[in-house]
């Protein structure tokens, strides 16, 4: 089942829903700043955080102490991270933000926003499904070190 392009394609597509959840929820928290999170948002990322739980265990499942080692550890390793520091996320949530007050309560929320952001990145598992993007992607990060020495080139041309 975990091996299959079907699964993949279902994970895959809850990642999309998950970071456009994620994009959703933080458009309404800036313009409801004052209010509270709607009890949908946190339904919702309590189902991602569960269905990723349970993908994450059944690859370790399937795999068992090859997960770490075959030759996609590295997506493995990172889905692992993204996974642990959403359930850091809920953990934090279900423990640590009652016992919060003040101005504290500020600096404990960046951190949770900070988390949802990293989730966001889980995204970048998709470009080795999609290879025309991923070439797009790596074209891209390729041409950064010229496209640096060019702004370099026309900042000296310009001030010198």
């Amino acid at each position: 089942v975990v091996e299959s392009m079907f699964f993949d394609l279902c994970i895959s597509s809850m990642i999309v829903l998950n970071a456009i959840t994620i994009g959703v929820q933080s458009d309404y928290m800036v313009r409801h700043i004052s209010e509270d999170v709607p009890a949908t948002f946190v339904t919702f990322e309590k189902i991602f955080c569960v269905i990723f739980s349970i993908e994450l265990f059944m690859r370790i499942l399937v795999y068992g102490g090859r997960f770490f080692v075959m030759p996609e550890w590295r997506w493995n390793l990172f889905d692992s991270f993204i996974v642990g520091m959403q359930l850091a996320e809920e953990l934090l949530l279900a423990v640590g933000l009652g016992a919060q007050s003040g101005s504290s309560n500020y600096s404990f929320m960046r951190i949770l926003r900070i988390l949802r952001l990293v989730r966001i990145m889980r995204l970048v598992r998709l470009l080795r499904f999609v290879q025309e993007l991923r070439t797009m992607v790596c074209s891209i990060a390729s041409s950064m070190k010229s496209l640096m020495w060019t702004l370099v080139l026309i900042l000296l041309m310009m001030y010198i």
